[in-house]
């Protein structure tokens, strides 16, 4: 999935009125998180997402996952933190699934 692609979701699921590069600076938080996390890369070797076209590090099999992150951020920015709660949940959930299939296939 690309960066464009991923905000072309979260604007259809979930309108807002919040800009691509805050979007993309949440996106880079979350695949720094799991390049940290799950991947095991260093900080130091993490690359930003920098534009529309770059490909997001989770495979497509579950890629899933970073809707209802997007969705949480955008609903927390919002302060709407009932949507923000249970797309957080969801995003969680996801992120625990995506880790076990890394583990299981690295």
């Amino acid at each position: 999935m690309t960066v464009r692609e991923l905000l072309s979701l979260a604007d259809t699921a979930k309108p807002n009125e919040l800009g691509d590069d805050l979007k993309i600076r949440w996106i880079n938080d979350v695949e720094g998180r799991i390049e940290c996390e799950i991947h095991r890369k260093p900080a130091a070797e993490f690359k930003s997402v920098l534009g529309e076209d770059d490909v997001l590090c989770v495979p497509d099999s579950h890629s899933g996952l970073y809707l209802p992150y997007l969705l949480s951020m955008i609903a927390f920015a919002g302060a709407d933190y009932e949507a923000y709660s249970r797309a957080a949940m969801d995003f969680e959930t996801a992120l625990h699934a995506y880790a076990k299939f890394y583990i299981r296939n690295k």
